[in-house]
């Protein structure tokens, strides 16, 4: 286990060395402990809120029945994963917080195992639940933070549901990362909304670039490229009315954060590649999954069958792309 100098806590002091580590028994980590003030961004007495270091809506979180889970509990005693199988976009589906911005980043680094590998210290499952995970501050320095493998889940309606990100086909890797972020920012509840800028910069260390899309002269030839150099993208839905749940008239989410898959033209047809961190709620526009526009030639081109079905992942015109969304987000790794 590497020495090196630990994130202990995201606003007051850092470690440099170890926390308290009793092999074969649950680690807990006492600086972001399974407990309420954690998921209310509160202080250890409970009274003072602790400031995320970067901008947040003010959280929609009243008061909730709440229960830390460990993966095993999870997983119902299941054998389970830090990575199972291939990285993937799919591996990350968004829980009841607002952070759609937070799970469309990761969706799309998804794309790019050397970055994944890179935010991981920690590189399989740890049987007393204690993970390490690089970060880049914000005085750009690559850091390292620990955290345990105990996660919210709140109770709905009668039933306990993750609080965070939902679990993917036994591993927990998304699930980890998004814990790492929540430490960083104070609690879960000061990760509710975000600037998407910050985070991937977070996470990559890497020269990002927000581009107004009403605005800017953005170039369709531009965006190509930038899939083809498999930067991290990013984009957020117009504005339109009432929170998440209001939708277009073709599925969009009402100011929402996609991530863009893919960029690509064939015989005159710009398609995008998109992917809604819920997991599905996809695009009913043209060229969505039961449009006619497919022909057998394109659906060959685009790889349409990654889309089929209700993933989240869809293909949209780059016409209508420009009329749903407001801006993209570009991190230049």
């Amino acid at each position: 286990m590497d020495r090196g100098k630990f994130y202990s806590n995201g606003h007051e002091y850092f470690n440099d060395i170890l926390p308290k580590y009793v092999p074969n028994k649950d680690f807990i980590d006492e600086n972001f402990p399974p407990t309420y003030n954690t998921i209310k961004a509160l202080d250890s007495l409970g009274k003072n809120y602790i400031k995320p270091h970067f901008f947040h809506n003010p959280p929609i979180m009243q008061s909730l029945d709440y229960k830390f889970k460990t993966p095993s509990e999870i997983f119902n005693g299941k054998s389970y994963f830090l990575f199972k199988d291939k990285i993937e976009a799919n591996d990350a589906l968004q829980g009841e917080l607002g952070n759609c911005y937070l799970i469309s980043i990761i969706s799309a680094m998804a794309q790019r195992l050397d970055l994944i590998e890179e935010a991981f210290c920690s590189r399989n499952v740890n049987k007393d639940g204690f993970y390490q995970i690089y970060f880049y501050d914000t005085d750009c320095k690559k850091k390292l933070m620990f955290v345990d493998h105990y996660f919210p889940y709140t109770k709905i309606n009668g039933n306990l549901i993750p609080l965070g990100v939902k679990p993917h086909s036994e591993e927990i890797w998304v699930m980890i990362l998004e814990k790492a972020y929540a430490k960083y920012e104070g609690g879960y509840a000061n990760i509710y909304g975000g600037t998407i800028m910050d985070e991937l910069f977070w996470l990559t260390g890497c020269f990002c670039q927000e581009i107004d899309l009403n605005k800017s002269k953005f170039a369709w030839r531009n965006l190509v490229l930038c899939c083809q150099k498999k930067y991290i993208i990013c984009c957020k839905s117009n504005q339109g009315f009432g929170s998440h749940s209001y939708l277009s008239k073709n599925n969009i989410a009402n100011s929402h954060a996609y991530s863009i898959l893919a960029a690509d033209e064939f015989e005159g047809v710009k398609l995008l590649m998109l992917r809604n961190p819920w997991g599905d709620t996809e695009w009913k526009g043209d060229f969505s999954d039961y449009s006619n526009k497919w022909t057998p030639q394109l659906e060959k081109y685009f790889n349409f069958g990654i889309a089929k079905g209700e993933n989240g992942i869809f293909f949209i015109s780059f016409e209508d792309f420009m009329k749903e969304f407001k801006n993209i987000i570009i991190c230049y790794c």
